[in-house]
């Protein structure tokens, strides 16, 4: 073998200079990381003299992504596909081709952004491209064994190997002359195999027995070598090999046999600052060891094919491997049949000889648009050519599941709903064919980033690899500090650790308990640029010790509450449920359960002790309960509680922080208005005196804004407000809480909320909605708010719970959940809110005469939707509408014009092919009660572009043509008051321009005399 890499010559496609670069390394290396294209590169080669009965082959680990190869100006060969090595065999070009002496390579390769086998590296990282693998070149005997293809595998259960050794070259070989023997890696002495062989065409196929051959497992990585020689003076190949099986019963995944969870790490091969997969074995080497310190026993390789290197160290090591092709979103159809299934005969054969993969998909997150008869035929390949493969056709989400070996989703959610998705998951397959559940991506969860670290690293520089919102984030900071001091922003970065392994913990635990034989994937190993839920950060650090992990393994301690809580009262008699689960080798079959609470001065407040308890292999149940009486406490103050299994097979130990809420001693007489509900009522009735008039009440409580309520606080009462979403009511949302984390504002502390208390419970306890981005932070006194930049260059901030003057009146909104009969610091922290509304000073912050006006103003808006009106359109293919004066009173060519819906496009509505200019047009009878008051036409969302003409005169334009300007996203409302009369009719004409997509009035149109709500304001 002689290695090519080093110096190469390259150019970029149709560009003249030639200029020096190595091989390996990407384009992006040599031609900076926004190239995207294709490239030419060159070398000499100088050959030696090639004996007699000898080939020589040009090897390629992998280019990316489209090669051809020239030798001396002949085309020797090409490639598709990024990922897998391939060969040139020279010697097919000619005994000139192989003469002594110098010759010319040049390689031709292509990027191909957008590949269907390009993987996911392009969305997180630019997209790489070149010779990014060694390149090199040899001489075999003729004929040889072609190692790219060659497949040694043991079966644990007969201890039998096979061989499969496809056969390069057109020499004889006879079966007799091949010899075999085989040896435990590592050892010196070689056993001689008793070996059946049989050659066909130009196979070989062999097979012996190795006995007292011991299986493969992750804690005893058992790894064996075979030697096939062809003939005493001709090619001899050495090829690690295992005895290990895997295979699906029911819902089990079974190793050789014996139940395994999977506990995995999603891995999607960034290595910064290489855009393309590091090849460095050290750097593949601190990965494994990484996950494996954490309890993790599973990598998987995420839309890209790891290089042989790191496989081999997977088998090494015992850490599994998950292989997920890298086909994201492709081009699933026929038309790319034969070089998709080409590509993956390629990838199959390129890991199928590793026992550490135990797991595969065909793709991710394609959908039920991928062309079945495409997915059967692979997912039927992977079977015949891989031993015991376990197989899936889309690691997305369980309902895409078509043609798959186990089911997979990925619930990306929340832990207060935690327990529900998963019970859902359990119910679809209940109703289907039993077969194991994997969640092939879970458990994900933002931090803040260091960004003092990455300024001493980076400078004023601005790496691809850094995080993509570091210097709004920077902006953010400035413009939070006054809002809540610079103590709070400290906070941040350790908060929104401990909020990221609070979540990452409940969820893996509960899931544990629910679905005891499934497995899971956490996301991710890496910060990326728009994400930073990584185990690792932006500067290559693990942002946790391993052991904050100590808690995952084979063997594990679990908590259930009941429920996603983490609370309780004063003077409640909780039942705390233990459990452990036992994926070890063995059973337990004496087990000891030792568990104490603890005071925060280390007090013990309750222990047990529990002995000779059994756990089967693969079992996981509830072993005991703790219940004990909790003590009174004037604060809320942090509870501990420890436990640990002791087995025969091992330890595995547990702790979890529970607050303890004082016992609610209600001092404020509060009036629930009509639109409060029966749980909040309830919750109320334990935190406050429930007045039972509203003029004896201190405060009132409410769910949305009235003209009553509003009054009552211009007039100087105290109000709380706790949203419900409709109207009158601060916008809700939902929210993924695994984007961003908490930010601790001043009104906590004069709350007596502590801070602790809000990182650990906002996402159990307190969990709910969020409102999303106000546009009015600077004029509150924030309690609780939440930062956002997933997927995004830019930071959203999100209100949960502050106080604010309105009028002559104080105001407290809080989004957090108060109401639930377990949720003892929401009722706690709802007495509080209304003891500060009364009792405390003023809040320090106003809301503004704009907010507050427009507020009052959407509370006594009527609205009139027209999306239920039926209009009339036309189009006006040669744009003569407006010369025709399609736009007056009454329409002329009445008869011309048809009915139409508006809130769908006009496609589906009978124009299916119509691009330009239409019209639409309405009568509608204006309110006579509004008269006085000003009236407003609202749109959320036209495409492309609009006029809007009332009673015959131009209103309002949005959008340009020319500059491509559109309103597809665009909420805006216009002021027709001057052209409109309350108590008569009103003409509505609209000209819409489309010239992408589909077009129309596609979203709501909305007639009020108040215009459309904004994005920020206080109330819908």
């Amino acid at each position: 073998m002689t290695s090519l890499d080093g110096p190469w010559q390259f150019r970029r496609a149709g560009a003249a200079a030639w200029k020096t670069v190595s091989v390996p390394s990407p384009f992006e290396a040599h031609e900076g990381p926004g190239f995207d294209g294709a490239g030419e590169y060159a070398r000499e080669v100088r050959l030696p003299r090639t004996p007699p009965g000898r080939r020589l082959l040009l090897q390629f680990d992998a280019a990316a992504t489209e090669t051809t190869v020239f030798w001396d100006g002949r085309e020797a060969g090409r490639h598709l596909g990024g990922w897998t090595p391939f060969r040139i065999d020279l010697t097919a070009l000619g005994a000139e081709a192989i003469a002594p002496g110098p010759h010319q390579l040049r390689v031709l390769v292509d990027e191909k952004v957008g590949h269907n086998t390009q993987g996911f590296l392009p969305v997180i990282a630019p997209h790489f491209g070149g010779l990014w693998q060694s390149v090199r070149l040899l001489s075999a005997p003729d004929p040889c064994l072609d190692d790219l293809k060659l497949l040694v595998w043991g079966d644990p259960e007969t201890g039998i190997a096979r061989i499969f050794a496809p056969l390069l070259g057109e020499g004889p070989v006879r079966a007799e002359a091949v010899k075999i023997q085989w040896r435990r890696l590592g050892e010196t002495t070689w056993q001689a195999a008793r070996a059946g062989v049989a050659i066909q065409g130009r196979v070989l196929r062999a097979w012996f027995r190795a006995p007292n051959a011991e299986p493969w497992f992750p804690e005893a990585p058992r790894l064996y070598e075979a030697e096939i020689r062809l003939s005493p003076k001709g090619d001899a190949l050495r090829r690690r090999f295992a005895f290990r099986s895997v295979r699906v019963e029911g819902e089990r995944l079974l190793l050789n046999g014996r139940p395994v969870q999977i506990r995995g790490l999603l891995n999607w091969g960034y290595a910064p600052p290489r855009n393309a997969p590091s090849l460095d074995p050290a750097f593949m080497r601190r990965e494994i060891a990484f996950a494996k310190a954490r309890g993790f026993n599973l990598m998987k390789f995420c839309l890209w094919i790891p290089p042989r290197a790191y496989l081999d160290l997977a088998d090494e090591t015992g850490m599994l491997a998950w292989m997920e092709y890298p086909t994201w979103h492709p081009r699933w159809d026929q038309a790319h049949r034969r070089e998709l299934i080409r590509e993956f005969n390629e990838f199959f054969e390129s890991d199928r000889g590793h026992p550490s993969v135990v797991l595969r998909s065909l793709t991710c997150e394609t959908g039920p648009g991928a062309d079945l008869d495409i997915t059967r035929k692979i997912y039927q390949t992977a079977h015949r050519r891989i031993p015991f493969a376990v197989v899936e056709d889309d690691s997305s989400w369980i309902q895409w599941n078509r043609i798959a070996d186990f089911y997979d989703d990925h619930p990306y959610g929340n832990c207060y709903d935690w327990a529900a998705r998963i019970e859902g998951l359990k119910s679809y397959i209940r109703k289907r064919r039993i077969k194991p559940l994997l969640l092939g991506e879970a458990m994900a969860a933002d931090t803040w980033p260091d960004l003092p670290a990455l300024s001493r690293r980076f400078g004023a520089d601005r790496p691809w690899q850094a995080p993509a919102a570091w210097d709004a984030q920077r902006r953010w900071l400035r413009r939070m500090a006054p809002l809540t001091g610079k103590r709070a922003l400290a906070r941040i970065p350790r908060d929104s650790l401990r909020y990221a392994r609070l979540s990452r913990k409940y969820q893996i635990e509960t899931y544990r308990q629910l679905a005891p034989q499934g497995g899971y994937v956490v996301s991710v190993i890496r910060d990326i640029p728009k994400a930073s839920m990584g185990l690792i950060d932006y500067l290559s650090r693990p942002k946790r010790p391993a052991a904050e992990w100590s808690w995952q393994g084979d063997l594990m301690c679990l908590l259930d509450t009941g429920e996603a809580r983490r609370s309780f009262c004063a003077g409640e008699t909780p039942v705390l449920a233990l459990w452990a689960g036992n994926f070890t080798p063995a059973p337990c079959r004496s087990g000891r359960l030792q568990a104490r609470l603890l005071a925060p001065d280390g007090a013990l407040l309750a222990k047990l002790d529990r002995q000779g308890l059994a756990l089967a292999l693969g079992e996981t149940k509830q072993l005991a309960r703790l219940r004990t009486r909790l003590p009174e406490t004037s604060a809320p103050e942090p509870l501990r509680l420890e436990a640990e299994f002791l087995t025969e097979n091992g330890a595995a130990s547990n702790s979890w922080t529970l607050w303890l809420a004082p016992r609610p001693r209600p001092v404020v007489r509060a009036w629930a208005d009509e639109t409060v509900d029966a749980p909040l009522r309830e919750a109320l009735g334990r935190a406050a005196i429930l007045a039972k008039t509203p003029d004896e009440a201190e405060a009132r409580v409410c769910r949305r804004l009235t003209p009553a309520s509003a009054a009552y606080l211009e007039e100087g009462g105290r109000l709380l407000l706790v949203p419900d979403g409709g109207k009158g009511s601060p916008p809700l949302a939902d929210h993924w809480f695994l984007r961003g984390g908490p930010v601790i504002g001043p009104a906590a502390a004069r709350c007596g909320a502590p801070p602790e208390l809000l990182v650990d419970l906002q996402q159990f306890d307190l969990a709910g909605k969020i409102i999303p981005e106000p546009g009015y932070l600077e004029e509150v006194e924030p309690l609780l708010l939440l930062w956002d930049t997933h997927d995004l260059d830019r930071v959203k901030t999100h209100a949960l719970a502050f106080f604010a003057r309105a009028g002559r009146g104080r105001l407290a909104v809080s989004a957090l959940r108060h109401e639930g009969a377990g949720n003892a610091a929401g009722r706690w922290l709802l007495e509080r809110l209304l003891r500060r509304l009364v009792q405390g000073p003023p809040p320090k912050k106003a809301l503004s005469e704009r907010l507050w006006s427009r507020a009052k103003m959407r509370l006594t808006a009527e609205d009139i939707p027209l999306a239920e009106k039926t209009w009339q359109f036309r189009p006006d293919p040669q744009n003569a509408g407006v010369r025709a004066g399609w736009f007056r009173l009454k329409a002329p060519q009445p008869e011309t014009w048809r009915p139409i819906r508006i809130g769908r496009a006009w496609e589906s509505q009978g124009w299916p092919q119509l691009d330009g200019w239409a019209w639409y047009r309405l009568r509608i009878r204006i309110p006579a009660r509004w008269k006085g008051r000003k009236v407003w036409l609202g749109f959320e969302g036209v495409d492309d572009m609009y006029e809007l003409y009332v009673n015959g005169r131009l209103a309002g334009r949005r959008g340009d043509r020319e500059r491509e300007i559109d309103t597809f996203s665009e909420r805006y409302s216009h002021d027709i008051t001057r052209f409109v009369t309350p108590g008569q009719e009103a003409v509505l004409a609209v000209r819409v321009c489309d010239w992408r997509g589909a077009g129309g009035i596609f979203r709501p149109v909305t007639l009020s005399a108040a215009p459309l709500p904004e994005p920020g304001d206080l109330i819908r």
